[in-house]
């Protein structure tokens, strides 16, 4: 209202004002960057080139650059150039940049590419890996994401024979022998000597234990390289000195899983050379399978068996043993047998001690290498003579292949389970016998095989049927690890204690809660 009152004249002027709320400016959203989801692996023969695929959380929202390194890991500068590609357009085109330059990302893209040169040269070696470092720094955000590379061993040139055949073509003053084998006059048909190893396989350059039980006061040990030999069959490897024998204690027997495990005293240990790496030189011990044949003062004979890896070689072929269906197989106890009657010839029902394995009537939930091998089936009385299923699963393909001199080494499906990246040395993996029981670990390890590109043959039945389990040894023989087998089978969903929604329940493969049926690792 405004009054004139001096200077001026009139009526009282009127006049309205409006006041409005205030509303501030908001303050504009930042757009989030995108962050590193992930940085894919990636495996190739040496000399090619590893493409490895960086995925973001979301695009990016302007241009964005990452820092790349490479980082050594078994593999080192001779194995990869320092000069990395990177592409924007899904590998049309790519642009040069040197390990720790940074690479530009424009804005809008979920993904982009970096490819590594791995470096070809004259050696043998094994599976060699390094690491693939991805850093934001501008446009992006978040910490730095590593993807491995696997650098595979390319196939070596031909300059002659491999060392199968160079093995193979020995003589006999080199060792070449028919004695390996044990007559059944001189079989030690009533335990007079048997025995076990202390591992299923060891390295070139290591050593294994022999755990002995003999009715005898000495003995002595003779180690055999199984093989073709021109049809003799082996070399002779070792000798060792006349042994004290000695009377091992009973094993111990869980009468719930009917676990029947051994802790004989160590009756001689073998040490295998490794100061030769000429297949020429006598002195060479070639990867394959060993017999070590246990002769007492009495004549009495028997197989000890074992494997022998060379870690160190990329054969073209890697022949597995599939030693835990030996082991679930094996009926092998000292637990007297109520029922035997002597006058009456050995079967499985009819022998001087339980015949316990995965199974016969008494059937063991858990079973161990720790103890010899022993088979007790109506017309076919204690055939391997200790030497597991070498003889009736093995020994012909072994022949085979060395008679036809391919490039071979041998493992363990132990092995396969502690070191399945030994594989992918390999042109190929062979399954052989009856391969019928498989950890987990060895279905993952052989599946990442096949899918790196190794070869596979699959020559048993029953592959990968039954999951099982490894567990420790018994304390007294120093708890050593993947020593005793565990297979509940039929007895699983009612005893296995894993519970029967877990994944490693002890069932047939293709039973599982998340089934993994053994045809889509091996076909149909």
């Amino acid at each position: 209202i405004i009054l004139p009152l001096s200077g001026a004249s009139g009526g009282r002027g009127l006049g309205a004002g409006t006041i409005s709320d205030f509303v501030p400016t908001p303050t504009p959203t930042p757009t989030p960057t995108p962050t590193i989801v992930s940085v894919t692996d990636a495996t190739v023969i040496e000399g090619a080139k590893a493409v490895h695929k960086i995925t973001l959380s979301g695009p990016t929202t302007q241009s964005a650059s990452f820092n790349l390194t490479l980082l050594g890991g078994t593999a080192t500068e001779l194995d990869y150039s320092a000069n990395l590609e990177y592409s924007v357009d899904a590998g049309a085109t790519y642009t040069s940049l040197t390990s720790g330059g940074s690479a530009t990302v424009p804005a809008g893209l979920l993904s982009f590419l970096v490819k590594v040169t791995t470096l070809t040269d004259s050696l043998v070696e094994l599976a060699e890996t390094y690491s693939l470092d991805v850093l934001p720094t501008t446009g992006a955000s978040g910490a730095s994401v590593k993807g491995l590379g696997t650098i595979l061993n390319a196939a070596p040139p031909v300059t002659g024979k491999n060392p199968t055949q160079i093995e193979n073509a020995k003589t006999a003053a080199q060792g070449v022998t028919n004695a390996w084998v044990i007559d059944a006059a001189n079989h030690a048909l009533n335990r007079e000597i048997e025995g076990y190893a202390s591992a299923t396989s060891i390295n070139r350059g290591e050593s294994i234990n022999f755990h002995v039980n003999t009715l005898d006061p000495n003995f002595s040990v003779s180690v055999y390289r199984m093989g073709w030999y021109g049809g003799a069959g082996s070399r002779l490897m070792h000798t060792s000195p006349t042994l004290t024998g000695a009377v091992q204690p009973t094993c111990d027997h869980n009468v719930t899983t009917h676990l029947v495990e051994c802790s004989w005293a160590n009756a001689y240990t073998l040490s295998v050379p490794d100061t030769t790496t000429d297949p020429a030189d006598t002195a060479y011990w070639a990867s394959g399978y060993y017999l070590a044949k246990l002769t007492g003062a009495s004549g009495k004979q028997s197989y000890i068996i074992f494997v022998l890896r060379d870690d160190n070689r990329a054969s073209d072929f890697l022949f597995q043993s599939s030693v835990t269906t030996y082991a679930t197989y094996n009926q092998w106890s000292d637990v007297p047998n109520p029922a035997y009657d002597p006058t009456k010839p050995i079967t499985t029902a009819n022998s001087p001690f339980l015949n316990i394995s995965s199974y016969t009537p008494t059937q063991a939930r858990k079973v161990s290498f720790n103890r010899p091998y022993q088979y007790v089936y109506p017309n076919t009385v204690r055939i391997q003579k200790g030497a597991g299923f070498f003889f009736e699963w093995d020994n012909s393909l072994v022949r085979f292949m060395e008679r036809e001199g391919y490039d071979v080494t041998y493992n363990s499906n132990v092995d396969t389970h502690v070191a399945g990246s030994q594989l992918l040395n390999h042109k190929a993996f062979l399954s052989t016998g009856h391969d019928e029981y498989w950890t987990k670990a060895m279905f993952d390890n052989v599946e990442a095989a096949r899918n790196a590109g190794v070869n596979m043959a699959f020559l048993g039945a029953n592959t990968a049927y039954w999951q099982m389990r490894f567990e420790n040894g018994n304390p007294a023989s120093g708890g050593v690890a993947n020593r005793n087998v565990v297979a509940y089978r039929n007895k699983a969903e009612a005893e296995d204690p894993v519970g029967i929604a877990s994944q490693l329940i002890t069932k047939k493969w293709r039973d599982l809660p998340a089934p993994r049926p053994e045809a889509a690792l091996i076909g149909i």
